[in-house]
This record gives C-alpha cells, sequence and structure tokens, in this order.
C-alpha cells in the first residue's frame, strides 16, 4: 500500500485541540458525557480534526469550524462533492475505517488518515466512495460497546493522491478560481 505521508507540527496540534474544543464544549448533546469523560472526547476530536487541517491544506479547502448539535454533513464540499475525513490512530497492521450506518449517506467520499505512533506524522491513507461502501459493506455487531457499524478495511481504499485530482476535476466544473497547492 502506498501512502502519503505529512509531518504535524505544534501550530497542527494547537489548531486542531481549538476546533476540538469548540466541537466538543459546543454540543448541548456532549454536555452530560464531556463530565464524566471530557479528555477522552476531547481527544477523539483533536485526532480528527488533524486529518481536516491536513486535507485543507492539500487542497486549499477550508475547514469547517462551525458547531453543529449532532454532528456535520460532512466535513468539506466542492461542487457537488461531499468529502469526509476520518483519522485513526491504530498502528497495528488491520487498519480499517469504522462508520455509523446512516453516515454514506452523507458524504460521497471519505477520505482516511492514520497518525504515526510517535504522534508527529500523520499519513493519507487512501479514499473510498460512499457507493462503494453501500455497495460493498453492510452495518454489523462491532464489538459489544460500540453497536452497529461499517467496517470498511483499508485494502479497499483507492491510492491517496487519486482524491486530490477529484477535487481538483470537480473544482474545475464549478469554476472555483482559487488555485489547490499541488
Amino acid at each position: 500500500m502506498v501512502t502519503e505521508k505529512f509531518r504535524l507540527t505544534k501550530e497542527h496540534w494547537a489548531k486542531a485541540a481549538a476546533i476540538a474544543y469548540d466541537r466538543t464544549i459546543g454540543k448541548e448533546i456532549w454536555q452530560e458525557k464531556i463530565q464524566s469523560s471530557r479528555s477522552g472526547l476531547l481527544h477523539i476530536a483533536t485526532i480528527g480534526a488533524l486529518g481536516e487541517i491536513i486535507f485543507s491544506e492539500l487542497t486549499g479547502l477550508p475547514v469547517d469550524t462551525n458547531v453543529y448539535d449532532r454532528g456535520d454533513k460532512c466535513d468539506f464540499s466542492v461542487g457537488d462533492l461531499r468529502i469526509a475525513v476520518k483519522t485513526r490512530e491504530w498502528s497495528g497492521d488491520k487498519l480499517e475505517m469504522h462508520l455509523f450506518p446512516d453516515e454514506p449517506q452523507r458524504s460521497d467520499v471519505f477520505v482516511l488518515f492514520r497518525l504515526g505512533d510517535r504522534c508527529d506524522l500523520i499519513e493519507m491513507i487512501g479514499h473510498i466512495t460512499s457507493e462503494d461502501i453501500i455497495d460493498q459493506h453492510k452495518p454489523r455487531h462491532y464489538r459489544h460497546l460500540y453497536g452497529r457499524k461499517i467496517v470498511v478495511p483499508v485494502s479497499d481504499f483507492n491510492k491517496p493522491y487519486e482524491i486530490l485530482e477529484l477535487v481538483r476535476s470537480s473544482r474545475d466544473q464549478t469554476s472555483q478560481p482559487q488555485d489547490l497547492p499541488f
């Protein structure tokens, strides 16, 4: 598997932590959970924000910093293309993306990042379309604590750089004048 790796800076971590703080503290639905597991939720949200920040830098698309009470529809959009970015910390061999059963209907493409073991690198693993997810993967009961999930193995993902070309072609079709940094 060919991946693209990017070095994380203190600025990336600070920006991700600020976004995560706003997203967790700003959600009424999480207020009760925050009282009991605040650091865990902030950690999860920070890791997710790191992938979004790097994707933003690669594509020139802005990170959505709005706070939604029940989650966002997608992380990025260009023209009619809706993109969700997922970031995992898993360092083992069997990397997977886990989705709630309704997530494939909210985005057209899912991009997977993985945080490095020492937290100084993040790698873009690849992307997969929601159509491929729906066609090839069915929700199943995933461990007793997590409920029903769609589990997508990394072997089903397309090459990482292809999503950048997809963003470029979507941007060309919508004639958005901003140049992409790749």
